[in-house]
């Protein structure tokens, strides 16, 4: 049987990358809508909106996700769980606001960053917590 010593964490994980698909699908979407073709990466502001949401998405989801294990092991599985939950809930709301109008992605951008702030110096304090003690 195999052991779950991070289940929240593992849930939180799955969830963000369930996240990041449903971002990268409205890719295709966009392109059809707003007539933008391959191997085209901008064309119509409205089309670049989404995939800039996708490119950025990408840029921090190998942020988050190394913090978000490092302070599950090094802090808590269950708050790390639900900051990853934060995360990805902020992320669609990132995603839909940008799709509408550029200013629409601050609040949520902002949420996703307080998060991976909370995990980088919950681990790092953690760590040297541990190393000094």
């Amino acid at each position: 049987m195999i052991s779950l010593l991070y289940p929240y964490t593992m849930l939180a994980t799955l969830i963000v990358i369930a996240v990041y698909f449903w971002i990268v699908l409205q890719i295709p979407k966009a392109r059809a809508k707003y007539g933008v073709d391959l191997p085209a990466m901008s064309g119509h502001p409205d089309f670049d909106r989404v995939q800039r949401t996708h490119q950025n998405t990408l840029e921090w989801i190998v942020v988050l996700l190394p913090l978000m294990w490092l302070f599950a092991i090094l802090v808590h599985d269950l708050a790390a769980g639900i900051l990853g939950m934060i995360w990805g809930v902020a992320r669609i709301f990132y995603a839909r606001g940008y799709a509408k109008e550029k200013d629409k992605r601050l609040p949520p951008f902002f949420v996703t960053q307080i998060v991976q702030a909370v995990l980088f110096f919950g681990s790092l304090g953690t760590l040297i917590y541990k190393w000094v003690m």
